[in-house]
């Protein structure tokens, strides 16, 4: 990389819980903690896993998971992987790596 180039990285997160206060943290400590993503798609997960654990018929309940963890994915558009033009960053976006890269 040469001098004033900007490298930028964006990376998944494992900050899954919120508080009352809307903080992100990883793991559940509280009984008013939400998942950050749709709360029906984590209790059919915990269905259909605690079926399978317990030696249950659990196809049905896993078709209803992937319906529904389909359904949630084809929401969210995600980002793009290569951003062309002006920077568009979301509020209290950190860059991983600070710089530029400029293609030849």
């Amino acid at each position: 990389m040469g001098l004033g180039d900007t490298a930028q990285f964006y990376y998944l997160t494992s900050n899954i819980v919120k508080d009352n206060a809307l903080v992100l943290k990883p793991e559940f400590t509280a009984d008013t903690d939400t998942f950050r993503l749709d709360e029906r798609l984590l209790r059919l997960a915990m269905i259909y896993r605690w079926k399978q654990d317990h030696q249950m018929d659990y196809a049905e309940a896993m078709a209803d998971y992937q319906d529904a963890l389909a359904t949630t994915a084809g929401a969210d558009k995600g980002s793009n992987i290569l951003v062309v033009g002006e920077q568009r960053l979301p509020t209290g976006m950190e860059y991983a790596f600070p710089g530029t890269v400029v293609p030849n």
